[in-house]
């Protein structure tokens, strides 16, 4: 699945009552000194309304994560967003349903060896 296709699928209905709820979060971009500044507003977002993007995304997928598409379940990886939440040019993209993916926690994946020669499991996204 690319992003063509991402941004055709419906927004889960607990997202959509989320960004009803908090509109202003959703439309000003979150820059860094600004009095709407909330870094960590994602993370507080209802472990439910992350679950069920997961899952919906997960359909929309076929079951692949978004970058190699390896098989996932439901229930696993983590929400990718395809434009970085940290990038302030695309904070306003945080909780667009279109920017949200399903990626895998790479568990299969081999050990890559960084720069101090230490192993450490490959992922995708994060």
């Amino acid at each position: 699945m690319n992003e063509a296709n991402l941004s055709a699928c419906p927004t889960p209905p607990r997202l959509q009552h989320y960004q009803k709820k908090y509109p202003k979060q959703l439309t000003h971009p979150q820059v860094p000194g600004t009095p709407d500044y909330a870094p960590d507003h994602y993370n507080s977002l209802a472990k439910r309304i992350k679950d069920e993007i997961k899952e919906q995304r997960n359909q929309e997928q076929n079951g692949l994560c978004i970058y190699c598409e390896r098989k996932i379940a439901p229930s696993d990886g983590h929400i990718e967003h395809i434009r970085p939440k940290s990038v302030v040019l695309y904070a306003h993209l945080t909780f667009v349903y279109s920017n949200l993916a399903q990626s895998c926690n790479g568990d299969t994946k081999p050990a890559m060896v960084n720069n101090n020669g230490n192993a450490s499991p490959q992922h995708c996204g994060h």
